[in-house]
């Protein structure tokens, strides 16, 4: 499988996910420092949805991975990002890239929280699409919690 081809995350239905409006991924592969193809290629999602929290397609929003090796495409958390915002305020909130860590265990991503950040003015509202709205990098844990 290509690492790099976004192409090869489909949806369970078979369609790719490409096919879709306004649908993009960011996809990070150099988190296997040895080439083992052990590590899973992970990425995130976004797709303009109005109203802001809207979600209309599988994998819309999210953190997702896939084994070099084949399998099912592993979910592991929503960006709560609106991707509404105008790129000129601030371009990797409005598609959520992100990158996973070093050790696999920790993914990065930019968003606009759906505008529940604040105000980048410190007021009490702001308007995601003005571009007045906080945006924030997040950390995502992906090593599941250890079983009781």
């Amino acid at each position: 499988m290509a690492t790099t081809n976004s192409a090869d995350v489909t949806e369970m239905d078979t369609v790719n996910v490409n096919s879709l409006p306004g649908f993009d991924d960011h996809p990070t592969n150099k988190n296997d420092p040895l080439g083992t193809h052990a590590y899973p290629v992970f990425t995130s999602t976004y797709s303009p949805e109005t109203p802001s929290g809207t979600i209309t397609y599988s994998y819309s929003n999210e953190i997702i991975g896939w084994q070099q090796t084949g399998g099912p495409v592993m979910r592991f958390g929503h960006t709560f990002n609106s991707s509404l915002a105008p790129s000129s305020c601030c371009f990797p909130a409005e598609y959520a890239i992100g990158a996973v860590s070093s050790t696999g265990r920790f993914y990065l991503f930019t968003t606009d929280g759906e505008g529940t950040l604040g105000s980048t003015s410190g007021g009490t509202s702001c308007s995601i699409t003005a571009g007045t709205c906080r945006s924030d990098v997040f950390l995502l844990n992906l090593t599941p919690p250890p079983a009781n």
